[in-house]
């Protein structure tokens, strides 16, 4: 019974280095401060497109929640594409702030 529970322990161990190596080696390091979701592509086309993204994909954005989400999405579909960062500031409750957050993780 004793080596029993020696076995399992050790098998759960190596399951939890296993687990930590793994986790080391695809997530980002920080210093505590927010990364960008850019940080977590590899290529440029992995940006999200604010002129084709559904609600839910542009709520992945920092800042951005289901009411500016939506809100995008409207203007969008009233007032035709986006073409540059500014032209975001025409949705109400996007801060420079928010496009400041934002303008590294979004293409057009």
């Amino acid at each position: 019974m004793h080596k029993n529970v020696r076995l399992l322990l050790c098998a759960f161990c190596g399951c939890l280095v296993f687990l930590m190596i793994s986790l080391m080696f695809s997530v980002p390091w920080t210093s505590g401060e927010a990364v960008p979701i850019s940080a977590y592509f590899q290529e440029q086309e992995d940006k999200i497109n604010v002129n084709t993204a559904p609600v839910l994909e542009l709520m992945c954005l920092e800042g951005i929640g289901e009411k500016r989400a939506k809100a995008i999405v409207t203007y969008r579909e009233e007032h035709g594409t986006f073409s540059c960062v500014e032209d975001l500031k025409e949705i109400p409750g996007i801060s420079n702030g928010i496009l400041e957050k934002i303008k590294d993780d979004i293409t057009f």
